[in-house]
């Protein structure tokens, strides 16, 4: 910011005007101007009759002390977002196992589908392989189970 002073001809009984212009819009907005320029205005009314313009520029100096703390502050948080998000796409990743190995995750729902299918697997195969006689058998049993 930059703050402009014209002196009156009797200065220090009469207050000089003062202006603050914002050079920095990325970092002020004229609300903080605005507020700045209120102070020192109340400034200026309190120290009538006396030298004011160097306690005027060290509160100023102090207020712009205090914004560069936010800014940089505002910039720090940048730059550490900044980094933290290169690091995540420069990290190791795993695979994903559901898309590259076709992966399905066990479930009660899943796994009773596979225990049923299975089942019906060993069935088949166990009739596949019985021997006649073993059909015979199970044939009788089952006709004097009856």
């Amino acid at each position: 910011m930059m703050l402009v002073i014209e002196f009156p001809h009797d200065y220090p009984t009469n207050i000089p005007f003062m202006q603050l212009r914002n050079l920095s819009k990325d970092y002020l907005d004229n609300t903080m101007l605005d507020e700045f320029e209120t102070q020192i205005r109340a400034m200026a009314h309190e120290n009538v009759g006396t030298q004011m313009m160097f306690e005027i520029c060290e509160h100023l100096r102090e207020q712009i002390a205090d914004i560069n703390d936010k800014v940089l502050g505002k910039y720090n948080a940048i730059l550490d977002k900044k980094r933290a998000e290169e690091e995540e796409q420069n990290a190791p990743r795993l695979a994903n196992v559901d898309e590259d190995l076709g992966y399905t995750p066990v479930t009660e729902e899943t796994f009773s589908e596979w225990c049923k299918d299975f089942m019906a697997k060993l069935k088949q195969e166990e009739e596949a392989s019985a021997t006649d006689q073993d059909k015979r058998l199970t044939g009788k049993e089952c006709f004097l189970a009856n």
